[in-house]
C-alpha cells in the first residue's frame, strides 16, 4: 500500500529557499508518527534541505545525479522506486 503526505500552502508552495514556508510543530509530529518504521520517498532538493536521512525511515531518493551515500536508497526514476516497494 502507498500513502502520501505533503503539505501546502495557500498558494500550494511546498517549500521555499530549502525549507518549509510554516513552522507548525503539530504538523512535525504528525509526519514523524505517520512514517517511523516505513520508507520514505523524496526528491534531491528535499534530501539536501534534510542534511541526512530521518531516522528510523528507509529513506528512497529520486535522482539521477546524487552520489550514493549510505542511508539512502537512490533511484533514477520513479518507476524504480515502484519496482522497489512491489
Amino acid at each position: 500500500m502507498l500513502s502520501l503526505i505533503w503539505a501546502e500552502d495557500r498558494n500550494h508552495l511546498i517549500g521555499r529557499n530549502g525549507q518549509l514556508p510554516w513552522h507548525l510543530p503539530a504538523d512535525a509530529r504528525f509526519f514523524r508518527q505517520q512514517t517511523t518504521g516505513h520508507a520514505v520517498i523524496m526528491g534531491k532538493r528535499t534530501f539536501l534541505s534534510l542534511g541526512k536521512p530521518l531516522p528510523n525511515r528507509r529513506n528512497l531518493v529520486l535522482s539521477s545525479t546524487l552520489p550514493d551515500q549510505p542511508g539512502i536508497l537512490l533511484f533514477p526514476m520513479l518507476a524504480g522506486v515502484a519496482n522497489w516497494t512491489t
